[in-house]
């Protein structure tokens, strides 16, 4: 029988838990592959032409032609890596809500996501505010997971890809009433108006 995780200690920290974020992206078979020709990549573009983002594709399009050619290295991913999704239960930790869980994602979008999802829920920073902050976090935690920290830009690209990527998919799914802040940021960080990106 499966047993709900109940008590124990939340995982309270800016940056994502170092071990357990290498084991969950690394701990499988990984590949290297040009981000353009990943299955990933054409996976998200099927999802934006499904959700009608004509954002999204005008955005995917943008991170094409800068950082398509780009190879990186594709793992595991749990798809929602943050705090409030994780707790130290008698000295392990304990992980849920693996429903977004891949295998083939670009390694270090799930630290993205725990960096970026605490900067703006946990800590209240304003999107133009948590970017530059996670920019300046994340190749040090990068470094933990073999991608170079000078890839902060355009993991954080896809991180916010594909957030906006999942409010196109809400929206047409009739969800109504959503302000999607990851587009906005991810548009912005494409024109360099983020320090240091």
């Amino acid at each position: 029988a499966v047993v709900p995780a109940m008590g124990g200690r939340p995982h309270v920290s800016p940056e994502p838990p170092a071990g357990v974020t290498r084991e969950l992206a690394l701990g499988a078979a990984t590949e290297r592959a040009v981000l353009a020709e990943s299955g990933w990549w054409r996976r998200v573009r099927e999802r934006i032409e499904a959700a009608g983002g004509d954002e999204q594709r005008t955005m995917a399009e943008r991170i094409g032609s800068m950082d398509g050619g780009r190879e990186l290295a594709f793992g595991r991913g749990h798809g929602d890596w943050t705090p409030w999704n994780m707790a130290e239960v008698q000295g392990r930790l304990v992980v849920w809500d693996w429903e977004r869980a891949a295998e083939g994602v670009p390694v270090g979008v799930d630290a993205a996501h725990y960096c970026l999802l605490v900067a703006l829920n946990a800590r209240g920073l304003p999107p133009d505010s948590a970017v530059p902050d996670v920019l300046g976090r994340l190749p040090r935690v990068l470094e933990g997971l073999d991608v170079p920290g000078a890839d902060a830009r355009l993991v954080v690209s896809l991180e916010l890809l594909e957030m906006s990527v999942r409010f196109a998919e809400a929206r047409a799914a009739g969800v109504t009433g959503l302000r999607d802040r990851f587009g906005s940021a991810l548009a912005a960080l494409l024109d360099g108006r983020y320090h240091g990106a």
